[in-house]
């Protein structure tokens, strides 16, 4: 979604993109007519004939299109190092795009964590969407920026619908994003307002997968009360309709579903993550809880669906207003930010190729 986002950004400021990608959605983001999009081999394991054809594909497409800078958007692939090699080959300057929370690559691989300075030292430039990250590159040596994501949305307004609808958006992901805990706390908050529902927008790209959740929610009673809306690109139309915005990640560096939430003046009920500033503002436009802990979330949830006033109130509070506007200027932010990154520097705006590659499309 990222991706979406910024390929017509650089096509604004005069860039040509191409999108290299190593699988192919049928349920996927709109691009525009004017940006290629490249199926590559898929390179799970760096080794071995898989890789080699990964490789040459990757060399080939880079050559093919004339591509001057790649920025990639797999910074924990275990290809990273061998990834950039390829493009410093093909003489196109490498960017690395790092889209996780502090010290995730620390938490699912150690090793990876430890060695990832001395990668990272080889690239053109590192983009951070934590100043805490672009703090400790910079501090190891790292040509590291700061850059939050691009936010595209509609602002509804103070509003506060009537009805009892939730609504929460992202991938179906376990370890991540956790539906399931939403659906548990669904579970828990009818128990209390019988007519709430629930709207889950997002899939986890296979229809087998997706059917373990229907069957999760019906094996807590809740099956009625949940909407499956599966992927869509805009979400704008469940905003729109909902009265509070669940959140169940376990991480997030900088979430896109809490600020256009906000943006649509949505009261949010979260987990608390300490490296979002918009969530440590407790009290304005979120309420935050414990990780996990599904009851108090519920109970939060149910607080706001039974008293409209605390719904409106919270809906207008103005840190979510600021937070709002805050993701707007990011606009302004992101292309002020890429103007001064020496990655750009010599890089002409025209006749010219910029590419991103991701490990998913």
């Amino acid at each position: 979604r990222v991706m979406s986002l910024l390929i017509p950004k650089f096509q604004s400021w005069g860039y040509r993109t191409v999108l290299l990608v190593e699988e192919k959605n049928a349920k996927d983001y709109p691009l525009p007519e004017n940006c290629p999009k490249i199926v590559l081999p898929t390179s799970i394991e760096c080794g071995g004939e898989g890789y080699a054809k990964h490789a040459k594909a990757l060399g080939e497409a880079l050559r093919k299109y004339g591509v001057d800078a790649l920025l990639y958007q797999a910074a924990s692939s275990e290809c990273l190092l061998f990834d950039m090699l390829v493009a410093k080959g093909c003489g196109v300057r490498f960017y690395v795009s790092m889209h996780e929370a502090f010290g995730l690559p620390l938490m699912l691989r150690g090793q990876a964590f430890a060695s990832s300075p001395y990668i990272l030292r080889l690239a053109d430039g590192v983009q951070t969407l934590m100043r805490s990250d672009a703090a400790l590159l910079c501090a190891n040596g790292i040509n590291a920026h700061y850059i939050t994501n691009p936010v595209d949305f509609a602002v509804a307004g103070e509003r506060s619908p009537a009805g009892k609808n939730i609504v929460w958006v992202g991938r179906f992901d376990d370890r991540q994003k956790r539906p399931r805990d939403a659906i548990r706390i669904l579970a828990e908050a009818v128990k209390s307002v019988p007519d709430a529902r629930l709207t889950l927008v997002g899939s986890s790209g296979s229809r087998a997968a997706d059917a373990l959740y229907k069957k999760f929610a019906k094996e807590c009673g809740v099956e009625k009360n949940i909407v499956f809306a599966g992927f869509c690109a805009r979400p704008d139309k469940y905003y729109a309709r909902a009265s509070v915005l669940l959140i169940t990640s376990a991480y997030e560096a900088c979430s896109m579903v809490l600020l256009e939430g906000m943006g649509h003046a949505l009261p949010v009920v979260s987990y608390q993550m300490p490296y979002q500033e918009p969530l440590r503002r407790n009290g304005g436009g979120c309420i935050c809880v414990e990780q996990g802990d599904v009851w108090a979330a519920a109970r939060a949830v149910t607080s706001l669906l039974t008293d409209e006033t605390k719904r409106a109130a919270m809906a207008a509070g103005k840190e979510c207003f600021a937070a709002a506007r805050s993701a707007r200027r990011t606009k302004t932010t992101f292309a002020s930010a890429c103007s001064r990154c020496p990655i750009f520097t010599g890089v002409r705006s025209s006749g010219t190729g910029a590419a991103e590659w991701s490990r998913k499309g």
